[in-house]
């Protein structure tokens, strides 16, 4: 779906969702519940998207979202109300002690940007990191200083 989208998008915002500790509920209560967290997240991220978004899992606890006709202003809405989504969930089986939240990483594609799919996960994959990096549990796009 991406690879079509980046040829035939005028704009569109691709994000990378990973799980802020999702490593522990493997670590600590087994894979099962990993599984069950993977499948309830994936829910949570189709119901907050809009109807002509898409959500894939990339892998492991990461998830692409990509918003179509999305600019900045729009994905950040869009983006924040699923990261707060993920954040106030009661997850099946995780104790209550054990906070589930999303970092996210955005990057906005446009005509006049390099529209390869290689290079926008990887421009996506560096703003996830600044989102850990700054604390978890937000929202950060490729162009944020």
């Amino acid at each position: 779906v991406l690879p079509d989208l980046l040829v035939s998008a005028d704009q569109l915002c691709v994000a990378i969702v990973d799980l802020d500790g999702f490593k522990q509920v493997n670590d600590q209560h087994g894979y099962a519940l990993g599984d069950s967290v993977i499948r309830e997240v994936g829910t949570i991220l189709e119901q907050s998207c809009r109807r002509d978004d898409t959500v894939a899992r990339l892998g492991g606890d990461e998830f692409v979202v990509v918003l179509r006709g999305a600019d900045q202003h729009e994905g950040y809405h869009v983006l924040e109300r699923l990261r707060a989504s993920v954040a106030a969930h009661a997850f099946v089986g995780v104790p209550a002690d054990l906070p589930l939240s999303a970092s996210i990483g955005v990057v906005v594609v446009s005509r006049d940007r390099p529209r390869d799919v290689a290079g926008v996960l990887a421009e996506a994959g560096v703003a996830l990191r600044r989102s850990k990096r700054g604390g978890r549990n937000r929202v950060t796009f490729s162009n944020d200083d």
